[in-house]
């Protein structure tokens, strides 16, 4: 703004056609760019200044960044720029209606029925306009609140930010659970650890999700360790890119004793999961059963640097610690 003073009071005023004047003379493209830099309540306040600004803001560019820059906190969204039924800014003003709704539901609700009655009441609100992409808006805002509580709460907050999650079974969560794994309280600690395995072990697919408790189920008992391994390879077939398929097949290898292609399993495991602490913690185990001491002790460093409640794993180091450091010593010896 081109601001102009009174000399006694030094109160400041604007020379509007002084204003005007000087944004008329910048290129559109310009005036578009430095609105990229607004959210959306300074865009809609500005459009309102002078007829260039106005111009800047119909912009469908600056609308589809728009966008992504106020719903992409999650990583997951995109807009398609030709959508001939409306435009950016139409799409942008639906969802940010849905996302206000949204905010007026979750004040009025209780968890831990508040995304289904939530979900539910944003649809009939719609009525017959409302389609998936409406329930998923509303879905994708109700789980930010839920990662932001989580991230920014008090500590009664974090709890029932866990809590949210746990009800709302989405795999967006799983990078604030791993950071939820190291929260000063413990019960938010111990419940993200929780919640964290029921999401590793929900591949999106009822029957496979049912093979997976079938195998579970059949390991538990020695005589059927071939059936659970049997059971958890077709997990695999079905869902080659669920990481717990491989996790749990690791488990069975390793109670069969086949330490090898136990290492094999947890290893696919976690290019698909790198963060998976039980495939980690299982290929740690594997190598100390041969006799791998110094591979062994990575893993659990690895395993424990994830989940720091892993109290079991962490006692192993220990040892591990001291016997990696005597096998070193050793063979510094016998070198000349």
């Amino acid at each position: 703004q081109i601001n102009e003073y009174y000399p006694t009071t030094g109160a400041r005023r604007v020379d509007y056609h002084r204003l005007n004047t000087m944004l008329d003379e910048i290129p559109p493209e310009v005036l578009t760019s430095v609105l990229l830099l607004c959210n959306s309540e300074q865009v809609s306040r500005v459009s309102l200044v002078n007829r260039a600004l106005r111009a800047a803001t119909r912009s469908e560019t600056l609308w589809a960044a728009l966008y992504l820059k106020e719903f992409n906190e999650l990583g997951f969204e995109h807009i398609e720029h030709e959508e001939p039924e409306r435009t950016c800014r139409e799409r942008f003003m639906a969802r940010k209606k849905v996302c206000n709704l949204v905010e007026e539901q979750l004040r009025s609700m209780a968890w831990p029925t508040k995304r289904s009655e939530c979900l539910a009441t944003i649809c009939a609100m719609h009525g017959p306009s409302a389609n998936a992409e409406t329930s998923q808006w509303a879905l994708s805002h109700i789980i930010l609140k839920a990662l932001t509580q989580l991230h920014t709460g008090e500590t009664f907050e974090r709890r029932e930010a866990v809590e949210q999650i746990a009800e709302l079974q989405d795999r967006r969560c799983l990078n604030a659970l791993f950071d939820a794994l190291h929260d000063s309280d413990a019960r938010v600690a111990e419940r993200s650890e929780k919640v964290l395995w029921e999401l590793f072990c929900s591949s999106g697919n009822p029957e496979v999700d049912s093979l997976l408790n079938d195998g579970m189920v059949a390991m538990q008992h020695s005589p059927q360790l071939e059936d659970a391994r049997s059971i958890f390879s077709e997990v695999i077939s079905l869902s080659p890119s669920f990481a717990e398929g491989y996790n749990k097949r690791a488990t069975a290898h390793y109670l069969m004793q086949e330490f090898t292609p136990s290492i094999k399993d947890c290893q696919r495991a976690l290019e698909l999961e790198p963060a998976h602490f039980g495939a980690l913690s299982g290929m740690g185990l594997c190598h100390i059963a041969l006799g791998n001491n110094k591979s062994a002790l990575e893993a659990f460093k690895k395993a424990v640097r994830v989940n720091p409640r892993l109290q079991q794993i962490a006692s192993y180091m220990k040892e591990l610690e001291a016997m990696v450091s005597e096998e070193e010593r050793k063979q510094n010896e016998k070198e000349p």
